[in-house]
Order: structure tokens, then sequence, then C-alpha cells
């Protein structure tokens, strides 16, 4: 049995670093506005009044489930979690599931956030998303899976691999 592990984290917390991330724009806008002193019509309000409502849902929707821990056991994939902030658990056939390892680029090498995706049919997981995980964790977890299923890594998968440990071994040092 092979168990990768991170540090929880309350919704609060997920919700608002999610949230700050939009509600920047919104601010720098209302500053713009006060210090120009532009008349603001109805429309511009409405869409301001819209697009943090937007916000809003949209970060609730991405923030309420995190996965803190996976345990390999040969043909099962364990996921320990929390919905908002209750603990839930579920079992995977690896057999019947599949993962990808994509990557959310950056202007900054170091600052790239390699994530994983398993599905099956009736569900579908991002690993490392928010990135919470260590980069080395996202790695293991995808090799490991790739183990027990028997499956080979295919070109795509080498590449975004080599990427990911050339920005480990060079970013750790920072």
């Amino acid at each position: 049995m092979k168990i990768f592990e991170t540090e929880s984290r309350k919704f609060n917390l997920r919700f608002w670093n999610k949230f700050k991330l939009f509600i920047l724009t919104l601010i720098i806008v209302f500053i713009v506005l006060f210090i120009e002193k532009i008349n603001v019509n109805s429309y511009f309000l409405i869409i301001l009044t819209l697009y943090l409502i937007f916000t809003i849902f949209y970060s609730i929707i991405y923030s309420k489930n995190e996965i803190y821990k996976i345990c390999f056991d040969e043909n099962k994939l364990t996921f320990f979690g929390k919905k908002y902030n209750t603990i839930w658990q579920e079992d995977f056939l690896i057999s019947e599931s599949d993962i990808k390892l994509k990557v959310i680029s950056s202007r900054r090498y170091c600052d790239k956030v390699y994530y994983l995706n398993i599905q099956n049919r009736k569900s579908e997981y991002l690993i490392n998303y928010e990135n919470n995980w260590k980069q080395i964790e996202v790695l293991n977890i995808f090799k490991t899976y790739k183990e027990l299923k028997n499956e080979k890594i295919i070109i795509d998968e080498h590449l975004i691999l080599n990427s990911l440990i050339d920005q480990i071994k060079k970013c750790q040092s920072q």
C-alpha cells in the first residue's frame, strides 16, 4: 500500500484563496473610478454586481472539494477528501479509471502548476489544481498509478513529465 498525503485546509481558506484572485480586478476598477471621479451609469454597476456574484459562485464551486490523501492498494485507489468541511472517502478501481497529467502555465518558470485529472465513469477529481500538493508528490502519484495499471507513459506525458522533473530540480534551491 502506498499513501500520499498533503495538508488539509478548511473551506474558508480554500474559498478565500480562489476568491482573492478575482476580487483584485474589481478593487482596481473601483479605485480607478474613484480616482478619476467618473460618473458611472447603471449598466456598469449592474455588470460589476454580476461579476461579483459570478466570482462568489465560481469560488464556492471550485473550492468546495479538496483531496488531501490518496492511497494505492493493488487495483484500488482511495481518495480521502473534504466537501466544504465534511470528510468523505471514495474508492476507484484503477483498471476502470484514467489519469492525465496537465499543467497550468505561468510567466515564471517555478510558478507552473502541475495537476492530475483522475476520472472514471461516474466522477472526476483534480489533484493539485489548487497547488496544495508538492510537485514531487504529483510526480510520484502519476508514476505509481501508471505502474499499478501497467500502462506505458505516452510521448505527450513524457514531455510534461520531463518539464515537471526539470522544474523540481531547478526550483528546489529557490
